[in-house]
């Protein structure tokens, strides 16, 4: 009993620490950089000052006085809210800002942004421990490296993209709980709430879902005919959280079909996108360019974890199926991140209006895990593998 108890002390723990780590790291990022509250710099610019937060406030009026949540007067001849609500405001999160007075409600959204900053940290940490085994220190570490990552800090003013981050770790839980143990219902619950937060996070989401799905099923070695039955209960539990989440995801639909979207669909064009030389850069601390069209992809997530990642590739106690599926799945992304009918395809077949590489932040949580489960097994690493990873640290650090 006792054991247990320590157990489960050392669980709580380490969670608290994962939650804790990005939020002070975060809070100490704002004190020393002066941004408001404790200076006057402002995250409130681009999309979350002229949308987001004139839709909480909208959010806000709306629920306090009572009115009906379906449609507004507040705009024009009238507009359909729920589909607004559908894409910009239905993260759970959204309802920290009820605990804040009216005059405080720009508080409330870095309060929110700061709590998911911090909870992408907390599930990134429970995905680690429960699906690798990776504790202590390395998973708190790995949890602050995933939560702090250029993509967060870079596009933390666009809340909707935050949740994603958060919820990418709980569903990939949800899909080795169904492929180990034949779970359904953490993989179901997960996706529903993805589904219910953002459509067009929870494609993203859902698309690199699929493919670490797949990565995970070559690497247990299973033919294509055992295969096909954990895949199917897989894409199931995806269709089930679809049909859960259809009270959301139908007035998104029509109000994109009423105007507010086109549909740009798939035009082959095998043309770049980005430049294939600078993404190794774009690991390096303090690599953030634009958020405009000459934007790149945001991919740092600490320079431990990237030349951590050689020595993962090399690590004696991972299988040789594993490290090539891994590795075939990097490979894929590196080309979503170079060519423009891939990138595209990660955007809902639409091309983005800034804020370019929307599902960038899928590269960090490949990297930071392959990292944590390197340090969390120190008695496989080659020392030469992790030479050669120093040594790539360094070269970035010159050319960069």
């Amino acid at each position: 009993m006792t054991t247990i108890r320590r157990k489960n002390w050392g669980a709580a723990g380490n969670l608290a620490a994962s939650f804790a780590a990005p939020a002070l790291l975060w809070t100490a990022a704002l004190l020393l950089f002066g941004v408001y509250p404790f200076g006057e710099k402002s995250i409130l610019i681009t999309d979350l000052s002229t949308q987001y937060m004139e839709y909480h406030v909208a959010l806000y009026d709306m629920i306090r006085g009572g009115s009906s949540l379906l449609f507004t007067w507040d705009s024009g001849l009238g507009m359909n809210f729920w589909g607004l609500i559908a894409y910009y405001l239905a993260s759970p999160f959204t309802a920290l800002m009820l605990v804040f007075p009216r005059s405080m409600l720009t508080e409330a959204v870095l309060f929110i942004i700061s709590m998911k900053i911090a909870a992408s940290g907390l599930t990134f940490s429970l995905f680690l421990r429960r699906c690798y085994g990776v504790k202590g220190v390395w998973n708190t570490v790995a949890a602050a490296l995933y939560a702090l990552s250029g993509y967060s800090v870079s596009f933390c003013f666009n809340l909707m993209f935050l949740d994603g981050v958060v919820l990418l770790p709980l569903t990939a839980l949800g899909a080795w709980l169904l492929l180990k143990e034949g779970r359904r219902l953490p993989l179901l619950a997960s996706l529903t709430v993805l589904f219910v937060a953002n459509y067009y996070m929870a494609y993203i989401v859902g698309v690199f879902l699929f493919l670490l799905y797949l990565t995970w099923l070559f690497g247990e070695g299973l033919s294509l005919r055992r295969a096909l039955r954990p895949l199917g209960r897989f894409l199931l539990s995806a269709a089930a959280a679809a049909g859960l989440a259809a009270f959301m995801l139908l007035p998104a639909f029509f109000s994109l079909t009423g105007g507010y979207e086109s549909f740009h669909g798939l035009n082959l064009t095998f043309s770049l996108v980005s430049n294939p030389a600078v993404l190794p850069g774009k690991f390096c601390i303090g690599a953030f360019d634009s958020v405009t069209y000459s934007g790149t992809p945001n991919l740092y997530c600490g320079m431990l974890a990237i030349g951590i990642l050689p020595a993962w590739f090399f690590h004696r106690r991972v299988g040789r199926r594993e490290k090539l599926a891994v590795g075939l799945l990097f490979f894929f992304l590196f080309l979503s991140l170079c060519l423009y009918d891939l990138d595209v395809a990660w955007h809902v077949f639409q091309p983005p209006t800034w804020f370019l590489f929307r599902y960038s932040f899928v590269v960090p949580f490949l990297t930071v895990t392959c990292a944590a489960r390197t340090l969390s097994m120190p008695d496989g690493i080659r020392p030469a593998a992790l030479a050669v990873g120093g040594a790539g640290v360094l070269l970035l650090l010159v050319l960069c």
